[in-house]
């Protein structure tokens, strides 16, 4: 909690740094979907962003190239990188996200990831990630593939093929270890071939 006041105190000192930040976040037409993944007001917003780079990185791509005018007041975090013209829905959580990278068609509602995750290219193609998915430290997400609602993608997962709605995969080469609140035990490529995961 001492630590917590401390850089409250400090963030207050460097408040006129954060001025173009508020205003920005006060004026901008994305102002409801910066609000949905602060879960605060404008004190909580100071602090994440001087103290929470991958957050900062994510407010950055909120604002668009815009913030490019006074972004190097305060740096976006390098090792954290999203496409800034990317479809990205509300609340979205990126904890500790270092080396991250995420190049999606679109992110639905709800996406959360930690470190080391790719959401990457293949043969030209890009995913397509639901609402309410999380992934998992060190996986990758790549190529044309969609990744349903309510997902969930474990530690070092390879994803190539389309993942189901309600599920949770893991391993290289992934797997659908749940499914619809059930345990199972199935290769998502051959769950794929068996077109069961239309969607």
């Amino acid at each position: 909690m001492k630590i917590k006041k401390s850089r409250m105190l400090a963030a207050m000192l460097v408040s006129p740094l954060m001025l173009p930040h508020l205003l920005l976040y006060r004026f901008h037409p994305s102002r409801e979907l910066i609000k949905s993944d602060l879960r605060g007001g404008a004190t909580t917003l100071i602090y994440r962003l001087l103290f929470d780079k991958p957050y900062r990185s994510l407010f950055y791509q909120r604002t668009g190239k815009i913030h490019f005018i006074f972004s190097w007041l305060l740096f976006p975090r390098s090792q954290t990188t999203h496409v800034n013209n990317m479809p990205l829905g509300k609340g979205c959580h990126l904890e500790h996200a270092h080396g991250t990278h995420l190049n999606a068609r679109s992110i639905g509602d709800n996406f959360s990831c930690l470190h080391n995750v790719t959401l990457g290219q293949k043969n030209g193609e890009i995913p397509t990630i639901g609402n309410n998915v999380t992934v998992s430290c060190g996986a990758c997400v790549i190529g044309g593939v969609r990744v349903g609602d309510n997902v969930v993608i474990g530690c070092n997962c390879v994803v190539v093929h389309d993942v189901p709605p309600n599920c949770t995969v893991i391993g290289n080469p992934a797997r659908i270890v749940k499914l619809d609140g059930k345990r199972v035990n199935i290769d998502l490529g051959e769950f794929n071939r068996q077109d069961k995961g239309s969607f």
